[in-house]
């Protein structure tokens, strides 16, 4: 009976993490689709910041901040982009990909940065040429 009770306990902790789960990655897309649509023009200009915002709270990792990074670079904004993929960089220092970005946004306002972040990508991924030279 006691086994019983603890089994059913565990699967209701089980599926209310998974509930948890679910509304964070569902909350990223979302954050991630406010992004692009007022990059756009889809929506207004003013709802990106908290878009940007919502993505750094609800989404995992550096992949996104990467992908917000690069499309914010894209439109000029190149402080909020390096901020991102210096964020991007601190989640997974590992991330050769994160590093490129912080490379790639860093290159024309901190040009030592860029070319640290670019001898940090050519280590972690030799084959992927940087954005920058590393030298």
């Amino acid at each position: 009976m006691i086994a019983r009770i603890v089994l059913a306990a565990a699967a209701l902790a089980v599926v209310a993490l998974l509930a948890v789960s679910r509304h964070g990655y569902d909350a990223c897309q979302d954050a991630r689709r406010d992004v692009i649509a007022a990059a756009t023009g889809a929506i207004p200009a003013d709802r990106q910041d908290p878009a940007i915002a919502a993505v750094r709270e609800h989404c995992r990792g550096a992949e996104r901040l990467v992908e917000v990074a690069g499309l914010l670079y894209q439109q000029g904004r190149v402080d909020v982009a390096e901020r991102l993929a210096r964020e991007a960089v601190d989640a997974e220092p590992e991330n050769a990909l994160a590093w490129r970005a912080l490379a790639a946004t860093a290159a024309e306002r901190d040009p030592a940065t860029a070319r640290r972040a670019a001898r940090r990508q050519l280590e972690l991924s030799p084959l992927d040429p940087p954005p920058v030279p590393a030298g």
